[in-house]
């Protein structure tokens, strides 16, 4: 059982300077929550990837992605489609291909990139719990069990998203800037500097809102002898030149090979689009704050937890407090003021809540603190892993890609044109190992389209109920009523709908009877 001094006698943020080099008890994790840990996340991993196939249509789309550059040979620019792919920097597509390189094209590897970096944030969770308060590590192994017992972690950690490797990168960024209060500048603005590019590699310029506020308030939460403030500020705009650096190492020649469009979408448009007036995901400012009960599940729900924070709220003073702060307050207002807005995109943020959270526990000094933390940590991997086997296996049919993606590879193979109606996002083409671009076509054309390629097949989708499509004829989907191709050749059930894949038209018949 772990005891814990009084909380007016816990030592705070370390002003003292650093051995030259990182000591090796602060590289090595304590082995008693070490394997814990690494098993709970093995199973929270392997089960979820067992249980549920590539989930579409953010999973399809990044492997597809990652699959045409592959094809292309191209690394620089992104594609979907035939089409320079925006939205995205290149580095989760980089590192899917790094792993291609060595073990072949496969599905497991790129499903297998977000979960090893979900790991290391459990690692780098740890270690900076124990880089703020030193004299008790315990705290950030408390706050690695919070983190992989928080609903939002433990749901994405086995998705192939980009805020998992982001989150990766923000606590990197985070251990430089403690790095370089601590003593160790060179070393801890150099690690910032590569994190922010790291992190804009991931998810573009957004790494800036997690890291700039906590090296920037860094006077307010530092620990007495402060460094000198234009020196500090002066390794602050170095960090951020080296970040922008490794970034334009990649954004500047890709910008000219992508094309105009292409450069204006990755240099700004992308930015400044999602944050002045969202073309995706747009809510209300306050969209985040009736959310957090789930998102940081079931941690705001335990009562001693409220107990721990509102003590804390006592000691203001605290540096290692106010840099938690300083790292999640300003992030979390500055994504509630931007307009684009999705759950997952607070992921970065837990970990500092986690380690806020472990120090208030320990600081009100209950005895079994670890062992309930640990109990508790259970909890939303199980419930992810029954939603998984239970909802997810249920539905799982009308996700999984892979048979309407064996059948449009066997026509691509066999020299058919493929069309497909109104915006496609790339859903079948790393499923399907499809090697050449899909026709887009609005439902207007499809007629038009039909005539001009006879022997072609037309992707579509019904609004249908799922058990209804099963029982009626494709005539039931919208295109079907405008336009008579027939019967489909293939079908099958697509997120609550279905899709169908419609075979040659009449002229095509009468040229292969002749």
């Amino acid at each position: 059982m772990l005891k814990e001094s009084s909380p007016q006698r816990l030592p705070l943020i370390s002003a003292s300077l650093d051995p030259p080099g990182p000591s090796r008890a602060l590289l090595r994790p304590p082995e008693r929550w070490l394997a814990p840990l690494a098993v709970g996340w093995f199973a929270l991993v392997a089960t979820a990837l067992w249980l549920r196939p590539l989930w579409p249509v953010d999973e399809t789309r990044y492997l597809s992605v990652a699959w045409e550059m592959w094809l292309r040979g191209d690394f620089l620019v992104p594609y979907l489609n035939g089409t320079p792919y925006s939205h995205k920097p290149p580095l989760l597509f980089w590192l899917m291909q790094a792993g291609w390189a060595l073990f072949g094209v496969n599905e497991w590897w790129p499903r297998a990139v977000a979960p090893l970096f979900a790991l290391a944030s459990l690692f780098l969770t740890a270690l900076l719990g124990r880089r703020i308060w030193r004299q008790h590590a315990e705290r950030g192994v408390t706050a690695a069990w919070i983190l992989f017992g928080s609903l939002l972690f433990a749901a994405f950690a086995t998705l192939t998203m980009f805020d998992v490797l982001l989150a990766s990168f923000v606590l990197l960024g985070v251990h430089g800037v403690v790095r370089a209060s601590q003593g160790q500048v060179v070393r801890g603005f150099a690690q910032l500097g590569a994190a922010v590019g790291l992190g804009a590699l991931t998810k573009g310029p957004v790494i800036l809102l997690h890291l700039l506020p906590v090296a920037l308030l860094a006077p307010w939460w530092m620990a007495h002898p402060r460094p000198a403030l234009a020196r500090w500020y002066a390794g602050v705009v170095v960090a951020a030149l080296l970040g922008a650096g490794i970034v334009l190492t990649w954004a500047l020649p890709a910008g000219t090979a992508g094309g105009s469009a292409y450069r204006d979408a990755i240099l700004w448009g992308q930015t400044a689009g999602r944050m002045a007036d969202s073309f995706a995901h747009r809510h209300v400012w306050w969209w985040y704050l009736p959310m957090l009960p789930a998102i940081l599940f079931p941690w705001l729900l335990w009562p001693a937890l409220w107990r721990a924070l509102n003590r804390l709220r006592m000691a203001p003073s605290d540096p290692g407090v106010r840099l938690l702060l300083a790292w999640t307050v300003p992030a979390f207002i500055g994504f509630s003021l931007i307009s684009g807005k999705q759950p997952h995109y607070l992921l970065p943020l837990v970990p500092g809540f986690a380690l806020l959270a472990a120090h208030a526990l320990h600081a009100s000094g209950r005895v079994d603190l670890l062992n309930r933390v640990r109990m508790l940590a259970a909890v939303s991997p199980a419930l992810v892993f029954a939603i998984n086997a239970g909802i997810v296996r249920y539905v799982g049919a009308d996700h999984d890609l892979h048979p309407i993606g064996d059948h449009l590879r066997a026509l691509q193979r066999s020299g058919v044109p493929i069309a497909h109606i109104g915006r496609y996002l790339g859903q079948f083409h790393f499923v399907g190992r499809l090697t050449q671009p899909i026709e887009v076509v609005e439902l207007d054309q499809v007629q038009r389209w039909v005539e001009s390629h006879p022997c072609g097949r037309v992707i579509g989708y019904s609004d249908v109920a799922p058990a209804h499509a099963a029982q009626g004829s494709a005539a039931d989907s919208p295109s079907m009523r405008r336009h008579a191709l027939g019967e489909p050749e293939f079908s099958q059930g697509y997120r609550r709908r279905r899709v169908f894949v419609w075979g040659p038209g009449p002229v095509c018949a009468v040229d292969a009877a002749r």
